[in-house]
């Protein structure tokens, strides 16, 4: 398995609510869920050790401003142990949250470094440098719980290396050890070096002491370096969540560099202790915050893209494109995982390159039997699971509904081109049957009257001759409404033009160029026009009606008004509305209807030109 793939052979389950059959998306997750209990015992412990913390701080004869360090020394314990704890809690698939209560509980080891007694003091500063290590391996780690590139590594690897090669030396041989920062600044009270076994290698004690101090800021500078290096990365998340913790970062490297420069007391050394006591505290609380910051960005990208979302002309790109947006990742793509492994194609069907799938980070959604993936940045891989998944099951979801939809728009039209047809075959019938039958029984009955001229039958069968022709006349208006010939023969302008119309109404029909359109289209457009001839007349007594078609880009827009006696729109669901709205919706167009009591209505037609 790639690292860039997230996948377990565990899952959860997010409900999707409105989705048919439950709505469960299945994606992968870890089980290192932190349990009510654990939590409770984890707080009590960490609380435990912020209590000791204060009481030995509060104890020590060596630190430079005691009641001001043990405060902020306790505070550090507590606050980091809490953030750890809702870390954990809110993400339990990474393990980021055990690796900030570890910090915090670990912090208590180095309790020993106010004492004054010189073994104690010694051992406090060894744990406190590899407390420092934890340190760079947290901020480095952030906010996956694991160093994810070589640099990274790096920068941890080589303050490991010089601390277990530089620390002996400064144990065994330095008659002090070097200042570990603010926090445990002991100024001109600082024991001696009680691990020193000789005073003869003093001076490579002190080098050894001085090569450390100098590893240590270069360790650290590096670590806000590789976090700046964040802020240009081409994801949009990743920067708005790193960005606080790059800030806690370069305040905790201030002081550091800040107290190794001007470790005794004085107006610096107050000042230096504000700014560490403000860094030590806003490092836990960037852990959280750079998240929620995160979390907060794909909130909004999503309700934007959302609102802005064209459920109409729906597509897999436009699925893609909110996906982008919300996780300000310009490479992400929507796929389906075919047989065999790691052969992904995209919505449409078409192959994605093996090199696209081996340079993206990979994120599997189930939905029932089908499998999906996200292709992304490989950095949203490590620490945005979370938000990856919830955004690849909003994706799902929204790809689902969309075949829905076609599923119901091709319905819808296969309807309609079923009716038109039927319109079709009865126009024929009534034309070449009933209506010519009729023809010939006028045919017949003229030269029936024609040999009784003069005798009393003739006028009974010039009467029955005259009926025959007014059938024919109706059964021609009656094929024609079904459907005209001149629909088919010169589009849907003209065939308005023709609609007959009852006595009293004014049709007026204004063409500014639409020529012809597909034939389902001019179909739809023209019954739909009909039906509104219909409602003006039946119910709303218009006395004119004025169609206006108006050609655009690539669509055509119809309005239909009239001047009746309108209608509440939101109060109406009749049959002939609702038949225009299926017609329309059936060629991918839309429908807007704008009316008020007594001052008409316009209905307003958009579909696709062709």
């Amino acid at each position: 398995m790639a690292i860039n793939e997230i996948t377990t052979s565990r899952f959860r389950d997010l409900p999707l609510p409105g989705h048919p059959g439950g709505g469960i998306v299945r994606v992968g997750a870890a089980s290192g869920r932190l349990t009510r209990g654990s939590g409770a015992a984890l707080l009590a412990l960490g609380l435990a050790g912020a209590a000791v913390t204060l009481y030995l701080g509060l104890q020590s004869p060596v630190f430079v401003t005691r009641d001001a360090v043990a405060g902020v020394r306790t505070a550090l314990v507590a606050v980091y142990v809490l953030a750890g704890i809702y870390v954990w809690r809110r993400r339990p698939a990474e393990p980021f949250g055990p690796v900030i209560v570890v910090l915090g509980l670990t912090y208590v080891l180095t309790d020993p470094i106010g004492a004054a007694d010189p073994v104690a003091h010694s051992v406090g500063r060894l744990v406190n440098a590899a407390w420092v290590g934890l340190w760079i391996f947290a901020f480095l780690a952030f906010p996956a719980g694991r160093l994810g590139s070589r640099i990274d590594r790096a920068i941890l690897g080589f303050y490991a290396a010089t601390a277990l090669v530089l620390w002996p030396l400064v144990a065994l041989f330095a008659n002090t050890v070097p200042p570990a920062g603010v926090l445990t600044s002991c100024g001109t009270k600082c024991p001696e070096n009680g691990l020193q076994v000789t005073w003869s290698l003093r001076g490579v004690g002190h080098a050894a002491a001085a090569f450390s101090t100098a590893a240590a800021t270069i360790a650290l500078v590096a670590t806000v370096v590789s976090l700046a290096g964040r802020m240009r990365s081409a994801v949009k998340l990743e920067r708005r969540t790193v960005a606080p913790v790059l800030a806690a970062a370069a305040l905790v490297i201030d002081g550091y560099v800040l107290n190794a420069v001007h470790p005794t007391h004085g107006t610096v050394h107050d000042v230096n202790l504000l700014l560490s006591a403000s860094a030590a505290l806003l490092g836990p609380l960037a852990f959280v915050v750079g998240p929620l910051r995160g979390e907060l960005f794909v909130s909004r990208s999503l309700w934007r893209g959302l609102a802005s979302f064209d459920y109409v002309r729906f597509s897999s790109g436009n699925v893609e494109e909110l996906c982008r947006r919300a996780l300000g990742d310009s490479s992400l793509r929507l796929a389906i995982a075919v047989a065999p492994p790691a052969n992904y194609h995209d919505l449409d069907g078409a192959a994605i390159p093996a090199r696209v799938v081996s340079s993206a980070g990979v994120t599997h959604l189930e939905r029932d039997r089908k499998s999906y993936v996200l292709l992304h940045d490989p950095r949203l891989s490590a620490g945005y699971t979370t938000l990856v998944e919830r955004v690849g099951a909003l994706a799902v979801t929204l790809v689902e509904y969309g075949q829905m939809l076609r599923d119901v728009v091709f319905s819808r039209r296969r309807l309609a081109e079923a009716e038109s047809e039927e319109r079709a075959r009865l126009e024929r019938d009534l034309h070449d049957g009933a209506q010519q039958r009729l023809l010939a029984i006028q045919l017949r009955l003229g030269e029936l009257a024609r040999s009784t001229t003069g005798s009393p039958l003739e006028a009974q069968i010039e009467g029955v001759a005259h009926e025959a022709a007014a059938a024919a006349d109706e059964i021609r208006r009656i094929s024609h409404g079904i459907y005209p010939s001149v629909l088919v023969e010169q589009g849907v302008a003209d065939a308005v033009r023709g609609i007959p119309v009852p006595p009293g109404l004014r049709l007026c029909v204004i063409d500014k160029g639409t020529g012809r359109l597909g034939a389902p289209v001019e179909r739809a457009l023209y019954f739909s026009v009909v039906e509104c001839l219909q409602n003006a007349t039946k119910h709303a007594t218009a006395r004119s009606l004025i169609v206006t078609l108006e050609p655009g880009a690539d669509t055509v827009d119809v309005s239909v008004e009239d001047d009746g006696g309108g209608f509440d729109v939101t109060a109406s669901r009749g049959a002939g509305l609702t038949s225009i709205r299926d017609r329309i919706e059936s060629v991918g167009g839309t429908i807007a209807i704008t009316s008020t009591i007594g001052h008409g209505t316009i209905v307003d037609l958009r579909v696709p030109s062709s």
